[in-house]
């Protein structure tokens, strides 16, 4: 371990400390592959902290904390009075604490790394020339003594490290502001189902041995529709299909299983493991891993970390051909069944440049010995009968 814990890392901590009543601080110390000193900072630190409720422990603008506190492992999440005490608590959250760990990153590594000398010799250099109104491409080109890439060169003059400015520059000043991302929403995925299934989880678990995949991810009409779009995507092969489903996540369950079992009745359940990530309608797909009746496991679930929808990309990406379709912000709750079936047997349909000019549904019978259509209402058409747009 390099010192820093990753959110798997720290998931695992707030499970051990709220599922395991007897860890100390040398067990999970152990569990996490770490120094114990760790695991004390990041609780001590980390933990977010809560005034008390009743006024009547109020001393001044102090709110006594309970004794507990001063003993591992320094929160009150496995407290059973925590919901009920009126004393100042102290809670450690996964998502929070990985929140607080990237802000401190990005913040020690906004300085340069470079000594004031070197800024000074920099700013002489460059600053003259935007001035009379190179561009900075022009700046740089044009003096090969300047070791300093243009992307750093523009942080370094937003930053104000240089004597010109923004405004200085021909064309900055036309464009937006970056975006910014939101802030984070309400954690949707709770540690105990999370704990060992994380992404990072998922690369271990796909390191140990050759696995297949099958992504998951939803498409989504309008906010107030009843019914979503489930996609099911397999990357070697890009064959994608997908359900019309109540917004529901026993009703991605339900559809998940009765795949599964008609999958494993035909002896070809062509994958191991499903990566999706962290939406409420996902939320179940741990409870279905294994045969409810015959206790046979079917696949491991794992899920993205939150954010990072980049970690299942082939399946993000290849809904721009379901959007040939059905445009967002279109309500779904009019599509029938069997036009879903018809436009994802247009797409498997495709032949693909990253596929040698192959279908996706030629590479899948080529990867898997079984024709899908014999299960899927999926069929494969002509090329002289492709019609990609509505």
């Amino acid at each position: 371990m390099n010192g820093h814990l990753t959110l798997r890392d720290r998931v695992k901590l707030q499970y051990l400390i709220e599922n395991q009543p007897r860890i100390t601080l040398s067990k999970s110390a152990d569990c996490l592959t770490a120094d114990p000193s760790t695991i004390y900072r990041e609780l001590k630190s980390r933990a977010v902290h809560h005034p008390g409720k009743n006024v009547l422990y109020n001393h001044g603008d102090h709110f006594p904390e309970c004794g507990r506190l001063h003993r591992f492992p320094y929160t009150c999440n496995a407290c059973e009075k925590k919901h009920s005490c009126s004393r100042a608590t102290r809670f450690y959250d996964a998502y929070a604490a990985q929140a607080a760990y990237e802000k401190n990153l990005r913040e020690s590594r906004k300085h340069p790394y470079r000594s004031e000398e070197e800024m000074k010799a920099l700013n002489r250099q460059i600053s003259p020339l935007i001035f009379q109104g190179q561009s900075l491409y022009a700046a740089l080109e044009s003096n090969p003594q300047i070791h300093l890439p243009e992307s750093s060169a523009r942080r370094y003059i937003e930053r104000g490290y240089f004597d010109c400015r923004n405004i200085d520059l021909p064309r900055t000043v036309r464009f937006q502001h970056p975006w910014k991302a939101p802030a984070m929403r309400i954690r949707p995925l709770p540690v105990t189902v999370l704990h060992n299934r994380t992404f990072q989880d998922y690369q271990d678990y796909c390191a140990s041995s050759k696995r297949v995949t099958l992504q998951l991810d939803t498409v989504i009409g309008k906010l107030k529709d009843n019914h979503f779009i489930l996609t099911l995507f397999e990357p070697q092969s890009r064959f994608q299909w997908g359900y019309i489903l109540p917004k529901s996540a026993k009703a991605v369950n339900r559809k998940i299983l009765k795949l599964t079992r008609q999958l494993t009745a035909a002896h070809s359940l062509f994958f191991d493991c499903i990566l999706t990530d962290n939406g409420f309608e996902f939320q179940l797909l741990p409870l279905i891993e294994s045969d409810p009746d015959t206790g046979e496991l079917f696949f491991r679930v794992f899920f993205c970390d939150p954010y990072a929808s980049f970690q299942k990309g082939g399946c993000e990406r290849n809904h721009e051909f379901l959007r040939f379709f059905y445009q967002k912000g279109k309500t779904l709750d009019f599509i029938q069944q069997y036009e879903l079936d018809e436009i994802f047997s247009q797409i498997d349909s495709l032949p693909r440049k990253s596929l040698g000019g192959k279908t996706s549904f030629q590479r899948f019978m080529e990867l898997f010995q079984f024709d899908p259509s014999s299960i899927l209402d999926i069929h494969e058409i002509v090329p002289e009968k492709l019609r990609m747009k509505k």
